[in-house]
């Protein structure tokens, strides 16, 4: 059970906390800026790899069996304008996402079929996180966290350089709305990403529209502009 004793609030604290989390749920899965954390982690490092950031927060979904065992040891609280419960531990925010009463783009039980255990924490794939960001991202596009949103979709993208992402994942939810934010995130991205490197900021951007490029053209209907400067970026596969 995860520690009930005051702990100081930082990084290695959170990502014990998650992977407490994960081993006493099941159905747990984290979303997030922390799944998304997981991911880069397990990619390894490499040329221009994108600068992490600390968060004080973490996100799952949960089934509706494991969220009645997860009331019996936390106070949580339902938030119903977001679809969400939350609680505090450890100086750190959790959001709860219950199966079938949430209004997140993807369903829990895709999200579970697909669900990978990665440095002991049960995250959401890949292809899953760049759809919630994207749709977190135009929720929350003129806020601080609007940012955090673009710089994740970048570090989403580079965790699945060696394997490239499923469009099979993506079709059933990719709207247009996801595709434009997904396809347009700002130079200025790249840049806070790479400590305003502008020749790294410039080869991450790169890279980023070549493996962004191929499952947005497949799966939703792109503007003619944004399509024509995708498709140059497209690889043959």
């Amino acid at each position: 059970m995860p520690s009930h004793h005051p702990k100081i609030a930082t990084a290695a604290r959170l990502q014990t906390l998650c992977k407490e989390y994960s081993e006493l749920f099941q159905g747990a899965i984290f979303i997030g800026g922390i799944a998304v954390h997981q991911h880069l982690l397990a990619a390894g490092s490499g040329q221009d790899r994108p600068q992490n950031e600390f968060t004080h927060d973490a996100d799952f979904l949960i089934s509706r069996a494991d969220f009645g065992d997860l009331r019996d040891i936390e106070e949580v609280s339902m938030t119903a304008r977001l679809s969400k419960h939350q609680f505090s531990k450890d100086g750190f925010e959790f959001d709860v996402y219950v199966e079938n009463a949430n209004a997140l783009v993807i369903p829990y039980g895709n999200a579970a079929a697909f669900s990978e255990v990665k440095n002991g924490i049960r995250v959401a794939a890949l292809e899953h996180l760049l759809l919630l960001k994207a749709e977190a991202a135009n929720d929350r596009k003129s806020s601080s966290k609007g940012g955090k949103d673009l710089r994740d979709l970048v570090r989403i993208v580079y965790a699945a350089r060696q394997a490239p992402l499923r469009n099979g994942l993506l079709e059933p939810y990719l709207t247009q709305d996801h595709a434009k934010t997904i396809t347009e995130v700002p130079r200025q991205t790249f840049l806070e990403l790479t400590g305003n490197n502008a020749q790294a900021a410039s080869r991450l951007q790169a890279s980023y529209e070549r493996e962004i490029a191929l499952p947005c053209i497949l799966s939703s209907p792109l503007p003619d502009g944004v399509r024509r400067r995708l498709e140059t970026h497209a690889p043959t596969r």
